[in-house]
């Protein structure tokens, strides 16, 4: 199965991108460890946290490659072999690990890569 690097839901009723500060004294991969990811054979490439009701997980893609190898892979074909970890996992024991969050939607998901100039901005 292919897969890419996405956000993704049952329906995508709005759909974005995100962004995250680590912090500093705690290390992503200590968790990720801890949790069983053999973290000196496998290469995190990507996580995602899902939250569905009252469950919550955490999807870890890993890959055997390591950073320079997964360069070149993404020159040669774009593409890389991963082996996906799953787990559950609460949102405090996430928000261990991150100093700031900030993640964006749009409200109509056929719109998410137009470009929007500012025409004026108002505080409420």
């Amino acid at each position: 199965m292919k897969t890419i690097i996405s956000a993704d839901t049952q329906y995508n009723d709005l759909v974005g991108n995100i962004a995250i500060d680590k912090i500093f004294n705690k290390d992503i991969e200590e968790f990720f460890k801890d949790k069983g990811i053999d973290t000196d054979k496998y290469t995190i490439v990507s996580f995602s946290f899902i939250l569905n009701g009252n469950s919550t997980s955490m999807n870890v893609n890993t890959t055997h490659l390591k950073h320079k190898e997964i360069l070149k892979c993404k020159k040669q074909s774009n593409s890389i072999p991963i082996k996906v970890f799953y787990f559950d996992m609460s949102i405090e024991e996430l928000l261990k690990y991150i100093k700031r969050l900030s993640f964006t939607v749009t409200s109509h998901k056929e719109i998410q890569d137009i470009t929007m100039t500012i025409e004026e901005e108002v505080a409420l």
